[in-house]
């Protein structure tokens, strides 16, 4: 057997190949698929010729045999021992839920996914917050609003959020391979590992996609029936505003439900990488004239992608300026200050307010531009070094 490494295919409902390897997932073609077969069942690389020119159609000579075979073991990681970063935009990141775990509560949370349930539930929670939480955040808004006990229902709100991919993938019956917390651009993100809905078709890939805005959807409905029964118009408002900041997610801007729900629909996989190279063609092919590169519609649209990024992330810089200006600046002193008397065994709970919240923003969108402008310089525009014999 010339491939020692465990992999598994899967064919999806589209009819496409995946090919699975260390937990990651590769498209493949049905020539892809024979030539593992032939390699898998083989001892020697002229045997798996011998098996590949009587099953495959394509004609190959043995050296060009085994330079595919080497090229597809190479780029579908059979030979990288070291560990996948599967999330390599999370920093600091860990298990916070088993699959074990994640399949129950998937197995909970499954029924609100039947097709009459879903258009029910949604719909009651569009037309709950249009005609009563809306009103009541416009009147009342949230600053009143206890900002422990906001956090609290963020967070919940969160783990929700990842609950609802688990139960959309079971389903569907895909497993999810956990659930987790970790750091993107220094803002804690919780994520669940649900990497093998490829075996969805594109329909269903959508709603696992969406499931989680869904269950942030249906918690604000729960949060806002509570604040009925107790008559509490601060939490009715609060509970809106949790529905309007379950949408945030479908922002397409950034990674996450919004990002890979266009990347789908689009048919572009690494939806970032590949709107950046084209940015970057489109800049070579506008500044250095005699070109051959052909621009299509698709092309110019993912060309516009980052620009438009970076365009929202320079507006929502310039509006939170505007408006706490000074709160940004009083800020890197008053985290100092909040730390200093931390370590001393002085926890201030006044720090956590929505101002100093919105401040802590402000910089994680600096940090953020800078990146998105660092990637792209070192990556994209950098001319490669000449190789030279001296």
């Amino acid at each position: 057997m010339i491939i020692e490494a465990p992999y598994e295919t899967h064919k999806n409902s589209d009819g496409k190949w995946f090919v699975e390897v260390r937990g990651r997932y590769f498209q493949v073609t049905d020539n892809v698929i024979n030539l593992l077969n032939c390699l898998n069942n083989s001892d020697s690389y002229e045997s798996a010729y011998e098996r590949y020119c009587q099953d495959s159609e394509l004609k190959l000579s043995y050296q060009d045999f085994c330079l595919l075979s080497e090229n597809q073991i190479n780029k579908l990681g059979f030979l990288k021992e070291e560990k996948i970063n599967k999330n390599s935009y999370l920093t600091v990141r860990f298990k916070a839920v088993s699959p074990k775990l994640a399949l129950y509560i998937g197995r909970l949370f499954s029924p609100f996914f039947n097709k009459i349930a879903f258009s029910v539930l949604l719909t009651s929670a569009f037309t709950f917050q249009l005609l009563i939480g809306m009103p009541a955040l416009i009147e009342y808004g949230i600053t009143g609003f206890n900002i422990t006990a906001s956090l609290l229902i963020l967070l919940s709100s969160a783990l929700l959020h990842e609950f609802g991919h688990v139960a959309a993938c079971t389903k569907f019956g895909v497993k999810s391979k956990g659930i987790g917390f970790g750091f993107y651009f220094f803002i804690p993100v919780a994520y669940s590992d649900i990497s093998g809905i490829w075996m969805l078709n594109k329909s269903r890939r959508q709603i696992v996609n969406f499931a989680g805005v869904y269950m942030e959807m249906l918690y604000s409905l729960v949060v806002g029936a509570i604040a009925i029964m107790n008559n509490d118009s601060i939490l009715l408002s609060f509970s809106c505003f949790l529905f309007l900041f379950s949408i945030r997610s479908l922002n397409p801007f950034v990674r996450n439900d919004g990002y890979w729900i266009l990347s789908d629909l689009t048919n572009t996989p690494n939806l970032m990488n590949a709107s950046m190279v084209e940015l970057k063609k489109t800049v070579n092919a506008l500044v250095n004239k005699p070109t051959q590169y052909r621009m299509t519609k698709k092309s110019l649209a993912l060309s516009f992608y980052p620009v438009i990024n970076i365009l929202i992330i320079i507006c929502l810089l310039i509006y939170l300026y505007n408006n706490k200006s000074s709160e940004i600046i009083d800020f890197p002193e008053n985290l100092i200050s909040f730390i200093i008397d931390a370590f001393s065994g002085q926890f201030n709970r006044y720090f956590f307010t929505w101002d100093n919240l919105l401040a802590l923003g402000f910089y994680a969108f600096i940090i953020r531009l800078f990146f998105i402008f660092r990637n792209f310089v070192s990556r994209y525009l950098q001319t490669p070094k000449k190789l030279t014999n001296e």
